[in-house]
């Protein structure tokens, strides 16, 4: 959503929380790739989801690593760093092209007195980084980082659920505007750009998954085994 309400957001507050959860769990080091959960606990914004895979050197190291006592401590690859890695207050250490991204993990797991124990690791981590996360500590055990965040973030504080008013207020506002635009053959391709449209031009970051519309009936029928054609047929 709109940056204005979320600066109301405490994520000393949220670490912290997440630091005891740790403890609780006997959790040692978690490790966050860019995601939800990542935004969640350090307020770092991610990139909007796009199908291109891009793949920087050494990019498996793109992450946080936080313990019970330390960190964050943000790991990114140059071409990151320059034209992607918003502003954060938390130490930030680059990998530069022609960089050894296992050493600049070694010396991080070193400062953070990592070892081994526990280890909560992105549910969506790519498999690189586990892999390489697992030879350079063998004698940890690896868990999701769900089990550490998943009952922090069910509930909501007052903060929280402002922006979640603040999310229904700008659907229902897109909603509002773009049933003024529906009119006899228009295509459903149309309307869910029309959608997209209205949600940004309301505040929206973006739609919150991909936008789609089924549109049934006598006149208008769902082929799913051509959903293209069916997108671009006028509604009647």
């Amino acid at each position: 959503m709109a940056d204005k309400p979320e600066s109301a957001i405490d994520y000393d507050a949220r670490l912290a929380a997440v630091r005891e959860r740790m403890a609780e769990l006997d959790v040692h080091l978690l490790y966050l790739s860019p995601s939800a959960n990542l935004h969640y606990v350090t307020g770092l914004r991610r990139e909007r989801p796009h199908f291109g895979n891009i793949i920087y050197p050494g990019g498996w190291v793109n992450g946080a690593f936080i313990t019970r006592e330390k960190g964050p401590i943000f790991l990114v690859p140059r071409m990151t760093a320059e034209f992607e890695l918003p502003r954060t207050h938390h130490e930030v250490r680059v990998l530069p092209d022609q960089g050894d991204p296992t050493a600049l993990v070694r010396q991080t797991l070193r400062d953070l007195g990592v070892t081994g124990g526990r280890v909560a690791v992105e549910d969506r981590a790519w498999a690189w980084t586990v892999l390489n996360l697992q030879a350079l500590l063998p004698d940890a055990t690896f868990i999701l980082a769900s089990q550490v965040l998943g009952p922090l973030r069910m509930i909501k504080s007052e903060e929280e659920i402002a922006l979640l008013r603040r999310a229904g207020q700008i659907t229902e506002a897109a909603y509002a505007d773009v049933l003024r635009q529906l009119r006899p053959g228009i295509t459903e391709l149309d309307i869910i750009a029309e959608i997209d449209y209205q949600l940004r031009r309301h505040g929206a970051e973006g739609s919150s998954f991909v936008t789609s519309l089924y549109n049934m009936g006598p006149a208008h029928t769902i082929d799913f085994h051509d959903r293209e054609a069916t997108l671009r047929k006028p509604l009647e």
